[in-house]
Protein backbone atom coordinates (compact mmCIF):
# COMPACT_ATOMS: atom_id res chain seq x y z
CA UNK A 1 0.00 0.00 0.00
CA UNK A 2 1.26 3.48 -0.87
CA UNK A 3 1.14 5.75 2.18
CA UNK A 4 2.65 8.84 0.53
CA UNK A 5 -0.69 10.75 0.35
CA UNK A 6 -1.29 9.93 4.02
CA UNK A 7 2.16 11.23 4.93
CA UNK A 8 1.59 14.44 3.02
CA UNK A 9 -1.77 14.89 4.74
CA UNK A 10 -0.13 14.25 8.11
CA UNK A 11 2.54 16.85 7.41
CA UNK A 12 -0.08 19.42 6.41
CA UNK A 13 -2.12 18.64 9.51
CA UNK A 14 0.98 19.13 11.61
CA UNK A 15 1.62 22.46 9.96
CA UNK A 16 -1.96 23.55 10.62
CA UNK A 17 -1.75 22.40 14.23
CA UNK A 18 1.46 24.35 14.76
CA UNK A 19 -0.04 27.46 13.17
CA UNK A 20 -3.07 27.23 15.45
CA UNK A 21 -0.86 26.75 18.48
CA UNK A 22 1.41 29.71 17.84
CA UNK A 23 -1.51 31.96 16.88
CA UNK A 24 -3.41 31.13 20.07
CA UNK A 25 -4.03 33.83 22.71
CA UNK A 26 -1.23 34.15 25.24
CA UNK A 27 1.63 33.51 22.80
CA UNK A 28 3.98 36.46 22.73
CA UNK A 29 4.22 38.19 19.34
CA UNK A 30 7.44 39.67 18.07
CA UNK A 31 9.02 40.79 14.86
CA UNK A 32 11.54 37.96 15.20
CA UNK A 33 11.05 34.34 14.19
CA UNK A 34 8.80 31.97 16.10
CA UNK A 35 11.00 29.09 17.20
CA UNK A 36 9.52 25.59 16.96
CA UNK A 37 11.50 22.68 18.35
CA UNK A 38 11.76 19.18 16.94
CA UNK A 39 13.27 16.28 18.90
CA UNK A 40 13.77 13.23 16.68
CA UNK A 41 15.88 10.04 16.51
CA UNK A 42 18.07 11.14 13.61
CA UNK A 43 20.34 8.11 14.04
CA UNK A 44 19.45 4.47 14.46
CA UNK A 45 16.55 2.29 13.24
CA UNK A 46 14.01 5.15 13.27
CA UNK A 47 16.26 7.64 11.44
CA UNK A 48 14.63 7.12 8.04
CA UNK A 49 11.18 8.03 9.29
CA UNK A 50 12.60 10.83 11.43
CA UNK A 51 14.41 12.45 8.51
CA UNK A 52 11.32 12.18 6.29
CA UNK A 53 9.31 13.85 9.05
CA UNK A 54 11.86 16.64 9.43
CA UNK A 55 11.88 17.32 5.69
CA UNK A 56 8.09 17.35 5.53
CA UNK A 57 7.65 19.80 8.40
CA UNK A 58 10.47 21.98 7.07
CA UNK A 59 8.67 22.13 3.71
CA UNK A 60 5.43 23.14 5.44
CA UNK A 61 7.25 25.90 7.33
CA UNK A 62 8.85 27.16 4.12
CA UNK A 63 5.43 27.32 2.47
CA UNK A 64 3.96 29.17 5.47
CA UNK A 65 6.85 31.63 5.54
CA UNK A 66 6.44 32.41 1.83
CA UNK A 67 2.85 33.34 2.60
CA UNK A 68 3.94 35.75 5.33
CA UNK A 69 4.46 33.45 8.29
CA UNK A 70 2.16 33.13 11.29
CA UNK A 71 0.85 36.04 13.36
CA UNK A 72 3.22 38.35 11.53
CA UNK A 73 6.34 36.29 12.28
CA UNK A 74 8.29 33.69 10.36
CA UNK A 75 8.55 30.12 11.60
CA UNK A 76 11.99 28.72 12.42
CA UNK A 77 12.48 24.97 12.90
CA UNK A 78 15.26 23.80 15.25
CA UNK A 79 15.98 20.07 15.34
CA UNK A 80 17.94 17.99 17.86
CA UNK A 81 18.78 14.28 17.83
CA UNK A 82 17.24 12.50 20.83
CA UNK A 83 18.71 9.12 19.82
CA UNK A 84 15.32 7.59 20.73
CA UNK A 85 16.13 8.17 24.40
CA UNK A 86 13.34 9.27 26.78
CA UNK A 87 15.90 11.03 28.97
CA UNK A 88 17.40 13.00 26.08
CA UNK A 89 13.92 13.81 24.80
CA UNK A 90 12.93 15.28 28.17
CA UNK A 91 16.18 17.25 28.30
CA UNK A 92 15.58 18.65 24.81
CA UNK A 93 12.24 20.10 25.92
CA UNK A 94 13.97 22.04 28.68
CA UNK A 95 16.48 23.33 26.14
CA UNK A 96 13.73 24.47 23.76
CA UNK A 97 11.87 26.17 26.61
CA UNK A 98 15.04 28.03 27.57
CA UNK A 99 15.32 29.19 23.95
CA UNK A 100 11.75 30.53 24.21
CA UNK A 101 10.31 28.09 21.69
CA UNK A 102 6.55 28.35 21.19
CA UNK A 103 5.97 24.60 20.60
CA UNK A 104 7.50 21.19 20.11
CA UNK A 105 6.35 19.35 17.01
CA UNK A 106 6.24 15.86 15.50
CA UNK A 107 7.48 13.96 18.51
CA UNK A 108 7.40 10.23 17.67
CA UNK A 109 7.54 7.07 19.76
CA UNK A 110 5.26 6.19 22.67
CA UNK A 111 8.02 6.05 25.33
CA UNK A 112 9.42 9.40 24.18
CA UNK A 113 6.05 11.15 24.18
CA UNK A 114 5.23 9.72 27.60
CA UNK A 115 8.53 11.02 28.95
CA UNK A 116 8.00 14.44 27.35
CA UNK A 117 4.50 15.18 28.67
CA UNK A 118 5.40 15.87 32.33
CA UNK A 119 8.28 18.12 31.27
CA UNK A 120 6.08 19.91 28.73
CA UNK A 121 3.53 20.63 31.44
CA UNK A 122 6.27 21.86 33.75
CA UNK A 123 7.80 24.30 31.24
CA UNK A 124 4.47 25.03 29.51
CA UNK A 125 5.68 23.98 26.04
CA UNK A 126 2.83 22.66 23.83
CA UNK A 127 3.48 19.42 21.94
CA UNK A 128 1.69 19.67 18.58
CA UNK A 129 1.39 17.48 15.51
CA UNK A 130 1.67 14.11 17.26
CA UNK A 131 0.67 11.10 15.14
CA UNK A 132 0.82 8.39 17.82
CA UNK A 133 -2.35 6.38 18.42
CA UNK A 134 -1.90 5.37 22.06
CA UNK A 135 -4.88 5.94 24.36
CA UNK A 136 -2.54 6.62 27.28
CA UNK A 137 -1.41 9.76 25.46
CA UNK A 138 -5.01 11.02 25.46
CA UNK A 139 -5.74 10.48 29.14
CA UNK A 140 -6.55 13.35 31.54
CA UNK A 141 -3.42 15.38 32.18
CA UNK A 142 -2.17 15.10 28.58
CA UNK A 143 -4.13 18.07 27.23
CA UNK A 144 -0.87 19.83 26.36
CA UNK A 145 -0.57 17.36 23.44
CA UNK A 146 -2.35 18.09 20.14
CA UNK A 147 -2.98 14.97 18.05
CA UNK A 148 -3.48 14.76 14.27
CA UNK A 149 -4.30 11.05 14.14
CA UNK A 150 -7.10 8.80 15.33
CA UNK A 151 -6.21 6.47 18.20
CA UNK A 152 -4.94 2.91 17.70
CA UNK A 153 -8.27 1.40 18.75
CA UNK A 154 -10.07 3.07 15.85
CA UNK A 155 -7.38 2.11 13.33
CA UNK A 156 -7.08 -1.49 14.49
CA UNK A 157 -10.85 -1.98 14.55
CA UNK A 158 -10.93 -0.91 10.89
CA UNK A 159 -8.04 -3.25 9.99
CA UNK A 160 -9.73 -6.21 11.66
CA UNK A 161 -13.09 -5.43 10.05
CA UNK A 162 -11.63 -5.21 6.53
CA UNK A 163 -9.72 -8.50 6.66
CA UNK A 164 -12.51 -10.43 8.37
CA UNK A 165 -14.87 -9.18 5.65
CA UNK A 166 -12.65 -10.74 2.94
CA UNK A 167 -12.48 -14.05 4.77
CA UNK A 168 -9.24 -13.91 6.75
CA UNK A 169 -9.31 -15.59 10.17
CA UNK A 170 -5.75 -16.18 11.35
CA UNK A 171 -4.00 -13.04 12.56
CA UNK A 172 -0.43 -12.68 13.82
CA UNK A 173 0.95 -9.52 15.41
CA UNK A 174 4.54 -8.29 15.40
CA UNK A 175 4.97 -5.76 18.21
CA UNK A 176 7.69 -3.96 20.12
CA UNK A 177 8.46 -5.37 23.56
CA UNK A 178 8.06 -1.99 25.30
CA UNK A 179 4.89 -0.53 26.82
CA UNK A 180 3.81 1.02 23.53
CA UNK A 181 4.13 -2.29 21.70
CA UNK A 182 2.23 -4.19 24.39
CA UNK A 183 -0.57 -1.62 24.27
CA UNK A 184 -0.73 -2.11 20.49
CA UNK A 185 -1.03 -5.88 20.97
CA UNK A 186 -3.79 -5.56 23.57
CA UNK A 187 -5.78 -3.15 21.42
CA UNK A 188 -5.65 -5.38 18.37
CA UNK A 189 -6.62 -8.37 20.50
CA UNK A 190 -9.67 -6.40 21.65
CA UNK A 191 -10.52 -5.55 18.03
CA UNK A 192 -10.42 -9.24 17.08
CA UNK A 193 -12.50 -10.23 20.10
CA UNK A 194 -15.45 -8.37 18.62
CA UNK A 195 -15.30 -10.88 15.74
CA UNK A 196 -14.77 -13.87 18.01
CA UNK A 197 -11.19 -14.41 16.80
CA UNK A 198 -7.93 -14.89 18.73
CA UNK A 199 -4.41 -13.81 17.81
CA UNK A 200 -2.62 -16.96 16.58
CA UNK A 201 0.89 -15.55 17.22
CA UNK A 202 2.11 -12.53 19.18
CA UNK A 203 5.77 -12.01 18.24
CA UNK A 204 7.75 -9.35 20.18
CA UNK A 205 10.95 -7.61 19.12
CA UNK A 206 13.40 -5.23 20.75
CA UNK A 207 13.67 -1.71 19.34
CA UNK A 208 17.32 -2.24 18.33
CA UNK A 209 16.72 -5.58 16.57
CA UNK A 210 18.59 -5.91 13.28
CA UNK A 211 17.84 -9.52 12.23
CA UNK A 212 14.12 -10.33 11.99
CA UNK A 213 14.61 -13.86 10.66
CA UNK A 214 13.52 -15.52 13.96
CA UNK A 215 10.38 -13.37 14.04
CA UNK A 216 9.58 -14.25 10.43
CA UNK A 217 9.97 -17.95 11.25
CA UNK A 218 7.69 -17.64 14.27
CA UNK A 219 5.00 -15.92 12.22
CA UNK A 220 5.36 -18.46 9.41
CA UNK A 221 5.04 -21.37 11.81
CA UNK A 222 1.77 -19.96 13.16
CA UNK A 223 -0.05 -20.41 9.85
CA UNK A 224 -1.28 -16.82 9.94
CA UNK A 225 -2.91 -15.42 6.80
CA UNK A 226 -2.62 -11.80 8.01
CA UNK A 227 0.34 -10.20 9.79
CA UNK A 228 -0.26 -6.89 11.53
CA UNK A 229 3.03 -5.03 12.04
CA UNK A 230 3.09 -2.71 15.03
CA UNK A 231 6.22 -0.61 14.79
CA UNK A 232 8.04 2.24 13.15
CA UNK A 233 9.42 2.31 9.62
CA UNK A 234 12.88 0.74 10.06
CA UNK A 235 11.88 -2.43 11.94
CA UNK A 236 8.77 -2.78 9.78
CA UNK A 237 10.82 -2.80 6.57
CA UNK A 238 13.36 -5.25 8.04
CA UNK A 239 10.61 -7.65 9.12
CA UNK A 240 8.85 -7.53 5.73
CA UNK A 241 12.14 -8.30 3.98
CA UNK A 242 12.70 -11.25 6.31
CA UNK A 243 9.20 -12.54 5.54
CA UNK A 244 9.79 -12.23 1.79
CA UNK A 245 13.12 -14.03 2.05
CA UNK A 246 11.46 -16.83 3.97
CA UNK A 247 8.64 -17.11 1.42
CA UNK A 248 11.16 -17.19 -1.43
CA UNK A 249 13.10 -19.94 0.32
CA UNK A 250 9.88 -21.89 0.88
CA UNK A 251 8.86 -21.56 -2.79
CA UNK A 252 12.28 -22.84 -3.86
CA UNK A 253 11.97 -25.81 -1.51
CA UNK A 254 8.46 -26.67 -2.75
CA UNK A 255 9.61 -26.37 -6.38
CA UNK A 256 12.55 -28.69 -5.71
CA UNK A 257 10.28 -31.29 -4.07
CA UNK A 258 7.88 -31.08 -7.02
CA UNK A 259 10.67 -31.58 -9.57
CA UNK A 260 11.97 -34.60 -7.66
CA UNK A 261 8.45 -36.05 -7.58
CA UNK A 262 8.02 -35.54 -11.33
CA UNK A 263 11.47 -36.41 -12.67
CA UNK A 264 13.25 -38.36 -9.94
CA UNK A 265 16.15 -37.53 -7.59
CA UNK A 266 18.58 -36.85 -10.49
CA UNK A 267 16.39 -34.18 -12.10
CA UNK A 268 19.08 -31.49 -11.70
CA UNK A 269 21.60 -33.58 -13.69
CA UNK A 270 19.00 -34.18 -16.38
CA UNK A 271 18.25 -30.47 -16.47
CA UNK A 272 21.91 -29.61 -17.01
CA UNK A 273 22.22 -32.27 -19.74
CA UNK A 274 19.12 -30.85 -21.41
CA UNK A 275 20.52 -27.34 -21.23
CA UNK A 276 23.84 -28.50 -22.69
CA UNK A 277 22.09 -30.29 -25.54
CA UNK A 278 20.05 -27.19 -26.31
CA UNK A 279 23.17 -25.03 -26.28
CA UNK A 280 25.01 -27.51 -28.52
CA UNK A 281 22.15 -27.47 -31.02
CA UNK A 282 22.08 -23.66 -31.02
CA UNK A 283 25.82 -23.51 -31.70
CA UNK A 284 25.51 -25.97 -34.57
CA UNK A 285 22.69 -23.93 -36.11
CA UNK A 286 24.62 -20.67 -35.76
CA UNK A 287 27.73 -22.26 -37.23
CA UNK A 288 25.90 -23.55 -40.29
CA UNK A 289 24.26 -20.19 -40.88
CA UNK A 290 27.57 -18.34 -40.65
CA UNK A 291 29.68 -20.77 -42.65
CA UNK A 292 27.26 -22.35 -45.08
CA UNK A 293 30.01 -23.68 -47.32
CA UNK A 294 32.30 -24.86 -44.53
CA UNK A 295 31.89 -27.98 -42.46
CA UNK A 296 32.71 -27.31 -38.79
CA UNK A 297 35.49 -29.45 -37.35
CA UNK A 298 33.46 -30.50 -34.36
CA UNK A 299 30.51 -31.91 -36.38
Amino acid sequence: MNHIPDLRRAFMLRGAAIAAAVAAPGIARSTGALLVGMSLPLRGPQSRQAEATRQGVDACFEQANRAGGVAGSLLQLVTVDNEYSPEKTAESLKTFAAQRAVALTSLMGGPLISAAIPVAREVQLPIVGVIHGGDNLRAPGTEIVTHVRVNFAGELAAIARVFVTVGRRRFAVLHASDSSGKAFLNQFSAALNTHGLPIVAAVPYERDTKDFTPMAKAVGASGADVVVVGGVTGPGIAFIRAMRARQSERRSRVCRQLMIALFGPNWEIRREVSHSQALFQALRTRCYLSFANTKPRWR
